[in-house]
């Protein structure tokens, strides 16, 4: 469905109308000593005053065309996929509730400073319209930023040298729920974890309540704990996303993670009812046949002596 309406761009230059009315008036004068002059050697009164009245209208139209009208088209553009997104992205911004580990196991083997790289590559594919909310976690949850995605990357080399004791993935996860439930736009939720919960609830049944909420989740694996091996298994067997970014190089990381943030923006759209965007076109038509028709008017009245 498509609604449409027209608005000026220069509403002022209606302002132009009201000189006409002096120039009606000196015309009009000019038309009675005419008339007057052309009564002594023919008459042609009716028709003279038809071709005044053109003159007239093309004045009328030309100010009008001034105001510049534009015709401007309201559409619903659906999307039905992911890839329908690209196009569109910048104007569905959602949040992405970004949640990272720093628990002791992730400092073994420089695992935290590879979630970090990857938090990096997660803001370069979001658009400035998103709301990046950024937060670390162990047995506790810390939000470290929360503004515009670019802005983001300023406080990512703190979380390198933060440590929380323990590993509570549920609280993590019923922190974002909280979070996404108290804001109007949609949200997702990305964690990044080695999988090595030793706290709290079951992260499992915690995802579960975020899915039913319309909150996407997608668990992205680093380091190679076996702990976190068995909980992703159970992840994965539950339909929730899970990539292993253990051993990708950076440059491979790049693509997967932006088609990814796509992925779960379409699914947060869509746990909200909001897979549309309502696409606006303008057209200058009227302004052309307001010109158009000044012209055509103006050459008719210029027909007279003819």
């Amino acid at each position: 469905m498509a609604e449409t309406t027209i608005i000026l761009s220069y509403p002022y230059m209606l302002l132009s109308l009201i000189l006409i009315v002096p120039v009606l008036v000196i015309v009009k004068k000019i038309y009675r000593v005419k008339k007057q002059l052309v009564s002594k050697i023919y008459y042609r009164g009716s028709r003279h005053s038809l071709f005044l009245v053109f003159k007239i209208v093309s004045l009328i139209l030309l100010c009008l065309a001034l105001t510049e009208p534009i015709m401007i088209t309201y559409s619903k553009v659906l999307i039905d996929s992911p890839n329908a997104l690209y196009k569109y992205s910048g104007e569905l911004p959602i949040n992405y509730i970004v949640l990272v580990d720093v628990s002791p196991s992730m400092h073994r083997t420089h695992v935290l400073e590879q979630a970090v790289k990857i938090v990096e590559q997660i803001i370069d594919s979001l658009n400035e319209s998103d709301h990046l909310i950024l937060a670390i976690f162990g047995g506790i949850v810390e939000k470290v930023y929360e503004g515009p995605p670019h802005n983001g990357s300023y406080v990512l080399p703190l979380i390198s040298n933060r440590t929380i004791l323990y590993t509570s993935i549920a609280d993590a996860l019923a922190w974002a729920l909280s979070y996404s439930r108290a804001s109007k736009k949609p949200s997702a939720t990305i964690i990044l974890s080695d999988g090595a919960n030793n706290y709290g609830g079951d992260p499992v049944d915690t995802a579960i309540v975020l899915n039913q909420s319309g909150v996407p989740v997608l668990f992205i694996n680093v380091g190679n704990d076996p702990r976190g091996v068995k909980l992703y298994s159970r992840l994965i067997t539950r339909g929730f996303h899970v990539v292993d970014a253990s051993n990708l190089e950076i440059d491979e990381l790049k693509n997967l993670v932006k088609g990814l943030m796509y992925e779960v923006k379409f699914e947060a759209l869509q746990g909200r009812g909001q897979v549309y965007v309502i696409v606006r076109s303008r057209s200058y038509l009227p302004t052309h046949l307001l010109i158009v028709s000044s012209l055509i008017v103006f050459i008719v009245s210029r027909l007279e002596g003819v």
